[in-house]
């Protein structure tokens, strides 16, 4: 959403900074920023909202799935989150 926000209303400065050339949708947002602003807000939170219905939560270590949140109805606690990276050494 914030990265949203600020392509309606610095976009052009975000990319003149970047010396890169403004793309035309860019250019759209700002010249309708407040619309557009408006747009990314309810489009951003509906999109939220959708994914936020599932429940899922799950966690994945090299590819294996260590925590399913759908499977065990809970999310996992902190220490069990770093229990199950520790031995990958991603601590």
């Amino acid at each position: 959403m914030m990265a949203g926000f600020a392509l309606c209303f610095g976009g052009r400065q975000i990319f003149s900074a970047l010396n890169m050339p403004v793309p035309p949708l860019v250019q759209n947002l700002q010249e309708n920023a407040l619309m557009s602003a408006v747009t990314v807000y309810f489009v951003s939170n509906m999109l939220t909202a959708n994914l936020m219905k599932t429940g899922a939560f799950e966690v994945f270590v090299d590819g294996e799935q260590v925590w399913s949140k759908l499977e065990t109805g809970t999310l996992p606690s902190w220490e069990q989150l770093l229990s199950f990276v520790d031995p990958h050494g991603a601590t």
